[in-house]
């Protein structure tokens, strides 16, 4: 069984293949005085580092507390039903998978991870 979406362009009933959704990912290329992907890192203790098996590498992680959004506070002030947001959290979980290739050190960013870098510290 196939899943799929119904196109609502088309006047009759045409099924769409269902697709993964796209990614985005960034890759950022250390500066060449970068030598250790520690020092690239904004508040490096902070984070969690992990070896990459079979590859010259490492991953840095950031686990955050849930946080109630800044906006609950307006909304609520307005809202017959208030209680209901506030269950409502935000988390940032991000990592960096940084790889040695060519000499050089590559920083790919998942989720929030771009952040964990030193502003300076890439080209």
């Amino acid at each position: 069984m196939q899943l799929g979406l119904i196109d609502a362009r088309s006047r009759g009933h045409r099924v769409v293949e269902k697709q993964d959704p796209l990614r985005s990912l960034s890759i950022f290329r250390f500066k060449e005085t970068v030598k250790e992907p520690r020092s690239a890192v904004r508040d490096p203790e902070a984070h969690v580092w992990y070896d990459v098996r079979n590859l010259d590498g490492v991953v840095a992680t950031r686990a955050t507390e849930p946080k109630r959004p800044w906006w609950v506070d307006y909304l609520a002030s307005n809202l017959s039903e208030a209680a209901t947001l506030e269950a409502l959290r935000n988390t940032s979980a991000g990592a960096l998978l940084v790889l040695r290739a060519a000499g050089r050190h590559f920083a790919f960013a998942f989720g929030q991870g771009r952040h964990l870098l030193d502003t300076e510290s890439h080209e």
